[in-house]
């Protein structure tokens, strides 16, 4: 009983995650094809229960105000809870938003920390941005060595 018990509950969990990643597809169909109310309505659910990809994406439709009141205040919002998540792409966004003050105030070396962890975690435009700021000596302490790494 107890070994059926447990088929059940691991069949569960696979048809949830599979509903969830149906979820974020419908979501990106919907992006896709311009239709923002259904994207921020799949998305909104799967951030709500932790989807750093989904929390990513909410970031990026408030940013720049697709289906719904454009606000770089939510989209930092959006944009932390998934770079906490260790999601690059979030990482870049938040960093490049601390760089330049869209959203949060201007943060050179808060830019420089999430750059860092996106470029940590492979994503190339961080990697290119945070060698710009060791070449400035921006947030950074200024080593052309390490920029060019």
């Amino acid at each position: 009983m107890r070994r059926f018990s447990l088929i059940i509950f691991a069949l569960y969990i696979v048809s949830a995650h599979a509903s969830l990643a149906a979820d974020f597809q419908k979501g990106m169909q919907a992006y896709r094809q311009k239709d923002y109310g259904t994207a921020l309505i799949e998305w909104r659910a799967l951030a709500d229960q932790g989807d750093a990809n989904a929390r990513h994406n909410l970031g990026v439709m408030y940013a720049s105000g697709q289906g719904v009141v454009k606000d770089q205040k939510i989209a930092v919002k959006w944009f932390t809870l998934a770079a906490r998540q260790g999601l690059a792409k979030a990482q870049l966004s938040l960093g490049l938003r601390y760089a330049s003050g869209i959203g949060v105030a201007l943060d050179e070396k808060t830019a420089a920390k999430w750059l860092t962890q996106a470029a940590k975690n492979g994503h190339v435009w961080a990697q290119v941005n945070l060698g710009v700021m060791h070449t400035r000596g921006q947030g950074v302490a200024k080593d052309k060595e390490t920029a060019v790494k």
